[in-house]
């Protein structure tokens, strides 16, 4: 799905500055703003990032529909880095996402864990 972003350059520069200073921000970002994810509205209409609401609205966004299992598999992973919002089964990741879904999902668990 492509589209232009509802997403200012203020607002981008916003979510590196949050990435720069959270391991869950910069994890779950590292996925959404990932080839996949990058251009999709239904992922970056739930992403507010300034006050007083700012987040990722990951439950509303999964909500909208019309992603494939693996789509969703990486969502929750980024989800689950963000906030623990949500518990997922490392079988059903390395059985269902492709090389390169895997591979953004290792590459987003180390940097979370990146201080």
């Amino acid at each position: 799905m492509t589209a232009t972003l509802p997403l200012s350059l203020h607002d981008h520069d916003e979510l590196y500055a949050l990435a720069q200073m959270d391991g869950g921000y910069r994890s779950a970002l590292h996925i959404l703003r990932s080839p996949r994810f990058a251009r999709d509205r239904r992922i970056w209409n739930h992403v507010v990032p300034h006050h007083p609401n700012r987040g990722i609205y990951f439950e509303r966004m999964i909500a909208t529909g019309g992603f494939s299992h693996g789509e969703e598999l990486l969502l929750h992973t980024a989800w689950s880095l963000f906030n623990g919002g949500v518990t997922l089964s490392l079988d059903d990741l390395s059985c269902t996402l492709d090389a390169t879904g895997l591979q953004l999902a290792v590459e987003a668990i180390a940097l979370r864990a990146l201080r």
